[in-house]
């Protein structure tokens, strides 16, 4: 309802008193917010509480990363949007070995990778270049999603899949996220029998590989 009625007096800003357009727009920008925390909230619960192991469904891990490369460009699109100089589509780049599949749920996965590269654009300077790799190593599957932006200092790291916990408190509300992301990583990872690494270093960028078990053929 408030985002409802946010965007219908946005539509018609012309008529409204002078200086409602900063209020509407902050308005607009925190029941966002608010909805993004709720269905975070909510799916941080599901894969808390579920017993029920993923689906054995083959995902296609190119395809999937192809996709979310694409959604995050139309993110980093509306960023660079006011600057000539920054082209977004170098911005996110793509280096994803064809034919790697793990074994899941289509939605979570998408899910825990798109956290991945959302949080890579959120909380890094415009321009920071973002690379998404797919590749084999050591009889597991990586997803690998790093940045050269502005890092992270080590005694965080630690902590960061805790729910809510912010490396910087003052931007919580600036960032649009919602302190729930590496969360719902971590939890999707553990039900599909993965694991996260981290590696960061400050003012010269962060790591986050993601290990998944080669699916096993069938038994007959």
């Amino acid at each position: 309802v408030l985002s409802g009625y946010t965007e219908t007096l946005q539509d018609n800003a012309d008529d409204l008193p002078k200086g409602w357009k900063k209020a509407l727009d902050q308005m607009q920008q925190q029941t966002a917010r608010m909805n993004a925390l709720a269905n975070d909230m909510v799916m941080l619960s599901q894969l808390e509480s579920t017993q029920t192991p993923p689906p054995e469904t083959a995902v296609d891990t190119y395809s999937l990363l192809q996709q979310i490369a694409k959604d995050a460009r139309v993110i980093t699109d509306k960023i660079t949007a006011d600057d000539e100089s920054a082209e977004s589509d170098s911005l996110v780049k793509l280096d994803c070995t064809e034919g790697i599949v793990v074994n899941g749920e289509t939605k979570e996965l998408y899910s825990a990778f798109s956290n991945l590269v959302f949080n890579a654009i959120k909380h890094n300077p415009v321009g920071t270049q973002i690379q998404i790799k797919s590749y084999t190593k050591n009889n597991a599957n990586i997803i690998e999603v790093s940045d050269n932006g502005n890092g992270i200092d080590p005694k965080h790291i630690s902590r960061l899949t805790e729910r809510f916990y912010r490396v910087d408190q003052s931007r919580a509300s600036t960032t649009g996220g919602t302190g729930l992301g590496l969360a719902i990583v971590k939890h999707v990872l553990m039900r599909h029998s993965a694991s996260l690494k981290i590696f960061s270093t400050l003012s010269k960028g962060s790591t986050f590989i993601c290990h998944f078990p080669k699916p096993q053929p069938p038994k007959n």
